[in-house]
């Protein structure tokens, strides 16, 4: 009986030792990827989740996007930012024959309205955040060879918004580097301006035949959110079966 019981026993502590170890691992691999040291404070955890909020309202407003294409241009392209709706707004504004300064404005606000968060986790979490997205040898290199050239950080600003370019790295870099709230508002702004005028000015010298292609899209804006609705979903149920 005694046997029996010590048998017990050591399988109790056996099991106690592998929850502990296995407790302690998982610690180990969070510490290694969280952007922050210690234990996380209310700005460490708004950084976290608020990338996660926008993305949610992004999903969420997805399936409305090609009915505001035609019929609120101006919010589509405050809530997403893209070209289409720069462009297709544009190409309304030369319809009616009214001013192309709001939607400059609007697509500028609508492609900078989060990328502060990048700026700002830069600026806490430098070298952690940093070599959690360039975790290879040769881009930590890179990077490091970055931290005193706050010039060239500045050109990188300057065109984070044309195609091509590591938007969110060069904001996060540009906080990592400790540029100024204003200096970096500043430039990011003169640089979505300069993009965003380009692409509304051709959809303003486009004009009619955009505004055609656009409410033709409309017509077919419940089929095309039915499709996005479904292609979301199915890669939702497909991604969950892959994690079980």
């Amino acid at each position: 009986m005694s046997s029996h019981t010590e048998q017990i026993d050591d399988r109790r502590q056996t099991g106690k030792t592998v929850a502990g170890q296995s407790r302690g691992s998982g610690a180990a691999a969070w510490d290694a990827v969280k952007p922050w040291q210690g234990k996380a404070e209310p700005m460490d955890r708004f950084l976290l989740l608020a990338p996660l909020v926008a993305v949610g309202l992004m999903l969420l407003t997805k399936p409305l996007q090609p009915f505001w294409l035609a019929s609120e241009p101006l919010l589509l392209a405050a809530v997403t930012g893209s070209n289409l709706s720069v462009g297709a707004a544009a190409a309304f504004a030369a319809v009616n024959g009214t001013s192309l300064l709001p939607v400059i404005a609007v697509g500028v606000f609508g492609s900078l309205k989060f990328h502060w968060l990048f700026w700002l986790a830069g600026r806490r979490w430098g070298d952690r955040l940093v070599a959690l997205l360039v975790p290879t040898e040769s881009g930590q290199r890179k990077a490091a060879g970055l931290r005193g050239r706050t010039r060239l950080t500045a050109v990188g600003v300057l065109i984070g918004e044309w195609p091509g370019v590591p938007t969110v790295l060069v904001h996060v870099i540009a906080g990592w580097q400790q540029m100024s709230f204003l200096r970096w508002c500043a430039l990011a702004v003169i640089g979505a301006a300069a993009w965003v005028g380009l692409v509304a000015g051709l959809g303003y010298g486009i004009g009619q035949p955009a505004v055609d292609l656009v409410l033709m899209i409309d017509r077919y804006a419940t089929w095309v959110s039915l499709g996005i609705l479904v292609l979301m979903l199915f890669t939702a149920s497909r991604q969950a079966r892959r994690t079980r």
